[in-house]
């Protein structure tokens, strides 16, 4: 099972490469921000 990061890593590139560069930066920043406060407890 890939880590967390390297699952938005792809996801991020895949994106990238699609030209959705806005889209996938937002996303991609509100689930880190989620997933660190949902790991810190």
């Amino acid at each position: 099972m890939p880590s967390p990061i390297e699952s938005i890593s792809s996801l991020v590139t895949h994106m990238i490469e699609n030209r959705f560069l806005p889209i996938s930066l937002w996303a991609g920043w509100l689930f880190i921000i989620f997933a660190k406060h949902k790991i810190q407890g």
